[in-house]
């Protein structure tokens, strides 16, 4: 899968059978935003555990600790695991993706936050925000390391429930090129097996961040608003 940047700091990523999508990665200021966020949640966090474990004495002090390594060492991990955005990330709507687009898995999430001590060397983000002003895709170290990058996130909502009925408006605007994606799946999908429907159809559903209980009913409906027809 290939991905080719072009002068308006878009990226277009290639997906299987030429499926084409468009990316916007996400700059320095946004993203240091987005941190402070995350720093102010997570020490009202550990304050609030301070406050509460002050009353109980040394066991207190060492749950303290291991609730500092916590916030410390699993906070992004666990957040950007289970959803791609910590609270900070998802208020500055972002996500963390992998290079191709698609989610990262687990092992990229990892290694993207364990060098995160190696990006703030020597002091304040100094050789993450180096990484990320030379990057055209304002990657950090951690980021090159674990394949990843930060981008806008397309708060696209569910179709509502009208099997069968034509849709009056698409639920977001999308790019000509993922409409094009969403067509083309659209017009081709009767020739395709039912596996081969929702693998393709769940590509397209998690690249452009939908969210479905259904990726190709959603896809059928939303190809066939765009092409002027009835589901």
């Amino acid at each position: 899968m290939n991905s080719t940047a072009i002068i308006d700091n878009k990226i277009g990523v290639e997906l299987p059978e030429g499926v084409s999508l468009t990316l916007v990665p996400a700059g320095i200021a946004v993203r240091t935003a987005a941190f402070f966020i995350d720093f102010i949640f997570r020490a009202l966090i550990f304050i609030a555990a301070a406050l509460v474990l002050s009353q109980i004495g040394q066991a207190g002090e060492g749950i303290l600790l291991v609730t500092l390594f916590i916030l410390n060492w699993c906070y992004y991990i666990f957040f950007e695991y289970r959803s791609g955005a910590s609270p900070g990330k998802r208020r500055m709507n972002l996500k963390v993706v992998a290079d191709n687009g698609l989610p990262a898995g687990f092992t990229a999430i990892l290694l993207r936050n364990l060098l995160r001590p190696v990006d703030m060397f020597p002091i304040g983000y100094a050789l993450g925000l180096l990484s990320m002003i030379l990057s055209q895709n304002f990657k950090r170290l951690g980021d090159w390391a674990g394949g990843t990058m930060v981008v806008y996130k397309q708060q696209i909502q569910s179709l509502p429930k009208t099997s069968g009925q034509a849709l009056t408006q698409a639920p977001q605007p999308l790019a000509t090129s993922e409409q094009a994606v969403i067509l083309d799946f659209w017009l081709r999908h009767g020739s395709l097996s039912v596996q081969r429907q929702q693998e393709l159809a769940e590509l397209v559903i998690n690249a452009l961040d939908i969210e479905t209980d259904d990726p190709v009913a959603y896809l059928c409906a939303l190809g066939a608003y765009y092409a002027g027809e009835k589901v």
